[in-house]
Parts: C-alpha cells; structure tokens; sequence
C-alpha cells in the first residue's frame, strides 16, 4: 500500500509522527467483520488447550477457585 494514501488519513498522523518504521497488513476476504472477529476468537490450538489443562491442575493444587467449563462454546 502507498504511503501518500495513507498519510490522507489524518487521524493517524499522530500514530506516524517520529515513527522510524511503519508496517501496514490489509487483508480481504468474502466473509463479514462480525464473522472474523468470532472465528479468530473462537480458535483454539492444542497448545491452548493444554495450558487451560495445566491451569486447571495448578488451580486445585493452589486451591484457587475453580470455574466450571461450558459444555460447548456459543455460536456467534
């Protein structure tokens, strides 16, 4: 992306001003923001899954408060 096209935006002039280096990612797709964002947070990667585990070990050990988890996430 063109940096002049950029700089037309002048609510970001204060993000840019004494900036040694600005690096910019534009991505498009055929799927709404609203579904983006909820599959972005709706992502759960094995290792996730086992720190949640670990936490959950850590937690009786501890004795903190244990949280009772869903038993499926909600659909956006």
């Amino acid at each position: 992306m063109n940096m002049k096209y950029i700089l037309k935006f002048k609510g970001l002039e204060t993000y840019f001003k004494n900036a040694d280096f600005i690096d910019v990612k534009v991505f498009e797709g055929q799927t709404t923001l609203r579904q983006f964002i909820a599959s972005m947070l709706s992502y759960y990667p094995w290792w996730i899954v086992q720190l949640y585990r670990i936490r959950k070990m850590l937690a009786g050990i501890l004795g903190l408060v244990k949280h009772e988890k869903p038993e499926e996430l909600p659909k956006p």
